[in-house]
C-alpha cells in the first residue's frame, strides 16, 4: 500500500512539473525498483535461513567445530 501511495505522489509531482509521460515513467520505475528490492531481500533471507539450518544440523549431529566448518 505504501509503494502505491508513494508512486502516486511521484506521478503527480512529475506529471505537473514536466509531462504526463515523465510522471508515468518515474512512477513505474519506482514500482519496479521496489519490486526488485523486495525480491532481493526475500532471496537473501532464504539463503540465510538455509545456511542457519545447515549449521544447526551440523552442530546437532556433530560437534561445534562441524558447525563452524559449515
Amino acid at each position: 500500500m505504501f509503494i502505491i501511495c508513494a508512486a502516486g505522489i511521484l506521478f503527480l509531482t512529475f506529471a505537473t512539473k514536466n509531462s504526463f509521460l515523465m510522471g508515468a515513467r518515474v512512477a513505474m520505475s519506482f514500482i519496479f525498483g521496489a519490486f526488485l528490492s523486495a525480491a532481493a531481500g526475500w532471496a537473501g533471507m532464504a539463503v540465510a535461513t538455509e545456511g542457519n539450518v545447515r549449521t544447526t544440523v551440523a552442530c546437532t549431529q556433530g560437534s561445534l567445530n562441524d558447525g563452524l566448518v559449515v
